[in-house]
């Protein structure tokens, strides 16, 4: 799971499509670490979850993560489409599932994923971020898959 974290930051941080994005960081899941107006827009990557199966006389782990994409709520509408200055929060899901859908996550040419990364959901909340501030934030599901040259005893 450290790799595939690492990883999934290094391909959305030097990505020049997610250039407005203040800042990338590998988070707790479910919880927003304290987020500074100058941080937004802002992506944190969460470990959620692992799971291992037996799958054609191969082991396979099944690797959940999710990422938090953060932006104000200032103009309700501008939070969420967006204007000529600043992307919307729908604008950064769209940039970071065109970055992130199908990489294989490639270490020194050779790719760390048996499966390209899959997007099984997008959730919306917006949530109360101190005294008449409002977080809009994106919850982006992914499923990382491996698998391991192990055979059954």
């Amino acid at each position: 799971m450290k790799t595939i974290l690492k990883e999934i930051k290094s391909v959305l941080s030097t990505s020049s499509t997610l250039s407005a994005i203040k800042k990338f960081e590998i988070v707790s899941p479910r919880l927003l670490p304290d987020i500074a107006s100058s941080q937004v827009p802002y992506i944190g990557i969460a470990p959620v979850s692992t799971s291992e199966s037996w799958v054609a006389q191969r082991k396979q782990a099944v690797h959940r993560v999710e990422l938090y994409c953060v932006n104000y709520v200032q103009l309700m509408e501008n939070s969420i489409i967006g204007d000529t200055v600043k992307p919307g929060l729908l604008e950064i899901v769209n940039d970071v599932e065109s970055v992130i859908r199908g990489h294989r996550l490639p270490i020194s040419d050779t790719n760390y994923l048996s499966k390209p990364i899959e997007i099984s959901s997008v959730d919306y909340s917006v949530t109360t971020y101190g005294d008449q501030f409002y977080l809009f934030v994106a919850s982006i599901s992914l499923e990382c898959i491996r698998l391991f040259n192990l055979t059954l005893p």
